[in-house]
């Protein structure tokens, strides 16, 4: 080819070869020293990686709220109003999830519901919801494909029987208390609550229906029964709750490692499938101070 010829051939290529985009490489997890900056801790709180507070702190989807007006200050799951009570580098959360209920004179059904923030944590099947009240039933219901997955009923006698009933400490066996458990890791959970038509005796007629999250044994108590609210300070360490972290921008592992339009979680550290969804990150060894979401983090708790 001639030479002219030659470089007309090649400055007309040139506008596609302009246009070739490469793919930018996907980053890996952030370091240690990326986010030096930062907040550490919320109150008594640690915070980890992926969760944080602040922009540049957290994955998409793991925000944190630290509420400074409180003494000591308190950490919520972004803007719910699901308090954390503490964080493990593993990804775990320790939380706080309960609710009051009022009973209406002429209302029948209650409602309740509650979904992680991005649908990325799980609520694991050692947990259970505990629900107060008299002459109640509670439903529960898969939060995806609306099936019926547990049910229990309260009931209340005379304030004798009651007593009875906490002699010794109560438990929660459907005498002014009832508990349902998950049967699979859920993101969240559905609950229908009807009134039952039978007759509940003073002072336990129309009370307002407490209930909580819980990996710990309930112990019943007639005061917690009949209180206007439930909180800390009422059912002490028995209301919180252990959620697991799970990285849901890809069904699994193998799709995760290969996708270029998301980081990857894991970087260096292993790799779980979850069962409904994602997957979540590991260290190996027995120690649980490394951060397998932190890139090489793992090197604290690695005894392989």
């Amino acid at each position: 080819m001639r030479p002219v010829l030659l470089l007309v051939w090649l400055w007309s290529l040139a506008p596609t070869a302009m246009n070739i985009k490469v793919a930018p490489a996907v980053p890996d997890p952030p370091s240690a020293p990326s986010l030096a900056h930062c907040p550490k801790t919320c109150g008594d709180v640690s915070i980890s990686y992926p969760f944080g507070v602040g922009p540049g702190c957290f994955r998409q989807g793991f925000d944190l709220i630290c509420d400074t007006t409180t003494k000591p200050p308190k950490l919520f799951l972004g803007n719910t109003t699901t308090q954390v009570i503490s964080l493990f580098p593993s990804g775990t959360v320790l939380a706080s999830i309960m609710y009051t209920i009022p009973m209406v004179p002429g209302v029948g059904t209650y409602n309740l519901s509650w979904e992680s923030p991005g649908r990325n944590l799980n609520i694991a099947t050692y947990n259970y919801l505990a629900f107060l009240g008299c002459g109640i039933g509670v439903y529960l219901y898969h939060p995806d494909t609306g099936d019926l997955v547990g049910h229990c009923t309260v009931k209340c006698a005379s304030m004798a029987s009651m007593l009875l009933v906490t002699e010794g400490g109560g438990i929660c066996n459907g005498m002014g208390c009832c508990t349902v458990t998950f049967p699979v890791p859920f993101r969240g959970f559905r609950v229908t609550i009807v009134k039952n038509n039978e007759t509940v005796p003073q002072p336990f007629a129309n009370i307002t229906i407490k209930a909580f999250l819980s990996f710990r044994p309930y112990i019943f108590s007639i005061a917690d029964l009949l209180s206007d609210k439930i909180n800390a300070s009422t059912v002490g360490a028995s209301s919180a709750a252990y959620l697991s972290t799970v990285i849901t921008d890809n069904p699994n592992c193998a799709k995760a490692r290969s996708d270029d339009k998301t980081r990857y979680a894991c970087g260096s550290s292993n790799c779980e499938n979850v069962a409904n969804g994602g997957y979540y990150c590991t260290c190996s060894g027995s120690s649980d101070d490394g951060n397998p979401y932190i890139l090489d983090d793992c090197k604290q708790g690695d005894f392989n």
